[in-house]
């Protein structure tokens, strides 16, 4: 197999980081090749390889680079106390319902 060459793993990871936070989604191979130096073949075939090496995830669709998955918010649950009327304003008591 032949090596992929670093410089041309760096742009895929750059463009793929300017994308995302311009569009807020993943560029399409088609799109990483429009925009590089790379065919969109070679595109498909360095994306694989950046995986298997740990440098993104890339599940055939969806490209998150190291700087993608620093910027993705964290979600957390938390239990609901109460509810807030609408109309006039009341006094109401705290009552925790679940």
């Amino acid at each position: 197999m032949r090596q992929k060459n670093p410089k041309y793993m760096k742009e895929i990871e750059a463009f793929v980081d300017h994308y995302y936070s311009q569009h807020h989604k993943s560029p399409s191979c088609r799109e990483i090749a429009e925009n590089t130096t790379l065919q969109r073949s070679a595109v498909q075939r360095y994306l694989t390889a950046m995986n298997d090496q740990g440098m993104i995830q890339y599940d055939g669709r969806t490209i998150r680079t190291r700087k993608i998955q620093g910027n993705t918010p964290r979600m957390t649950s938390v239990g609901i106390i109460g509810s807030i009327n609408c109309g006039p304003l009341m006094m109401e008591e705290e009552s925790v319902e679940g």
